[in-house]
């Protein structure tokens, strides 16, 4: 067989591979036209599903409040890079049928019980993502407690502006804007100020004055380091506590297809949002984005001004957007469950074999495509 396709099966190591446990009587002839191939699609939806959430709406919307629609193009190459390391092991596990950590696992190495390194290292990261779940939980709590209020009472807090914007409301009151700020960055700082500013006035004359007379005085927060000025709010925790409860149910129940039924709804939601969200913008004088604008974030420039605060900001987020280590691991695993390795059949080489495998790879290249061209939309 001389197709080029083959070339990039990975080989078999007799050494290292394990017993194929496929079945032949399982195999299924990949599907050859658009419409077919389709129905086929399901484990980068998921996939885009678990993507699109607290990096792409928090940390993405604080690098564009940071740099402007300047580093544009670095969100979007932090898209579209990670997708081609998610191809090959989605086509290892195809070719083997095997998943992700038991194929990490046999690579040489130091082990400890039995464990390779690379696993041990992926757990450690695993156990350190736990509290960036809570974040996750929370974030989703909080935007709950906007559209949906229960008491009330969070709506009610974020009137108040932030102890951070309080204190640099009273610096611009006092000295204005640096000098040396880019004109770029001056522009923003000034709407930004003038934003509080309203948010101050809307508060009540006596109110504001209060609140800023404790910036000057270094008040806002207590002896503890607890906030003066930020009231406890419940309805957050309480929808915390619902979508924690409603996710461990969906884990619980794990079966694949009603994930990826749900995935779809998530993401078919998602995208449609975010494109009229896009497209209210533009309706707008303040935010509208205009061709100018779009070819300045392409064009590979940097913010004007000091740019090192905001240059953080974005490899922060270049890390988490698109398919992050997690999702790189688990896209496999979704791979296995759709039945991709399945139908491909027991691994012997022969030409039927390499038809099939060419061809369910080529049916998980357009899954992993689909998948990133909506994050990117989605995040860009």
């Amino acid at each position: 067989m001389t197709d080029d396709h083959t070339t990039a099966i990975p080989a078999v190591d007799s050494k290292t591979t394990r017993r194929d446990q496929r079945l032949a009587e399982h195999t299924i002839a990949p599907p050859t036209t658009l419409g077919l191939i389709l129905k086929q699609v399901g484990p980068g939806l998921i996939i885009a599903a678990n993507i699109v959430g607290s990096g792409e709406l928090i940390m993405t919307t604080k690098t564009g409040a940071q740099a402007g629609i300047a580093l544009l193009w670095l969100i979007m190459i932090g898209c579209v890079i990670k997708v081609f390391v998610q191809l090959e092991l989605g086509r290892f596990t195809i070719s083997h049928g095997e998943t992700t950590l038991t194929s990490l696992n046999r690579i040489p190495g130091p082990r400890l019980a039995g464990v390779n390194w690379i696993v041990l290292v992926w757990s450690f990261m695993m156990l350190t993502t736990v509290g960036q779940l809570g974040g996750i939980v929370g974030g989703v709590g909080q935007a709950l407690s906007l559209t949906i209020p229960i008491t009330g009472d969070y709506q009610r807090m974020i009137q108040i502006p932030s102890e951070k914007d309080i204190a640099a409301f009273a610096k611009f009151q006092q000295d204005g804007l640096p000098a040396e700020m880019g004109v770029e960055k001056a522009v923003r700082e000034a709407k930004r100020m003038e934003r509080i500013g309203q948010e101050l006035e809307a508060l009540g004359p006596e109110t504001r004055d209060e609140l800023l007379q404790m910036a000057a005085e270094d008040k806002l927060f207590d002896e503890r380091g607890v906030s003066r000025v930020t009231p406890t709010t419940r309805d957050d925790k309480i929808w915390v506590t619902i979508i924690g409860l409603l996710t461990s149910g969906l884990l619980y129940v794990g079966r694949y297809r009603l994930i990826e039924r749900f995935s779809v709804v998530l993401v078919v939601s998602f995208t449609f949002i975010t494109l009229g969200n896009v497209v209210s913008l533009q309706t707008t004088e303040q935010y509208a984005i205009s061709g100018q604008d779009l070819l300045k974030g392409l064009a590979f420039g940097l913010p004007d001004g000091d740019a090192s605060g905001a240059l953080v900001t974005a490899l922060a987020t270049l890390g988490i957007i698109g398919v992050g280590a997690t999702e790189l691991v688990s896209y496999p695993y979704w791979c296995l469950e759709k039945g991709y390795a399945r139908n491909v059949g027991p691994r012997d080489d022969s030409d039927a074999w390499l038809q099939r495998a060419v061809g369910w790879f080529r049916v998980m290249k357009f899954d992993a495509f689909a998948s990133m061209i909506i994050y990117t939309i989605a995040t860009a």
